[in-house]
């Protein structure tokens, strides 16, 4: 897709204004790039007075700066964090009035717990080298049939 600037006088194009320019960049973003899922690991997380929620979606190769809105924000069902790996699906736009490329995110979810710390998981999940004591179904996983029916954790 290719987009005119409008023609001046015989001379050369017109000048546009930088309102002009930064919209049509929008527009040309936001219809190139459809509502898409973008996967990465949430960083700068902070959320505005105005109950928006601002942070940075990143790889190892690139950043992108992320606003998702307080009525989206509202609805997940889980607590962001600085570090969570995620797949949001977001809107790929240019906020004008700072000519500054984001994304606008509609949602967002965490990835399953096993791929982001599998290798976490796999020592946890390893056969255990000590003596079995009270907490032992933390590393040897939750026993099928309980041996006692009460159970009582503190901190």
């Amino acid at each position: 897709m290719q987009y005119e600037l409008p023609s001046g006088p015989a001379t050369g194009p017109a000048t546009v204004t930088v309102s002009q320019l930064l919209r049509n960049v929008r527009d040309l973003l936001e219809r190139r790039f459809p509502l898409m899922w973008v996967r990465g690991e949430l960083s700068n997380l902070s959320r505005a007075p105005s109950g928006h929620c601002y942070f940075t979606l990143k790889d190892d190769g690139a950043q992108v700066d992320c606003v998702m809105f307080k009525s989206r924000f509202a609805a997940l069902d889980w607590e962001p964090a600085n570090g969570a790996q995620v797949e949001a699906r977001a809107l790929v736009s240019l906020y004008e009035p700072r000519g500054r490329f984001q994304l606008t995110v509609e949602a967002r979810n965490t990835f399953p717990v096993e791929s982001v710390h599998s290798p976490a998981l796999a020592k946890l999940s390893a056969p255990s080298t000590t003596t079995p004591g009270p907490c032992a179904w933390i590393t040897n996983g939750v026993p099928a049939a309980p041996e006692a029916g009460t159970v009582t954790c503190s901190r």
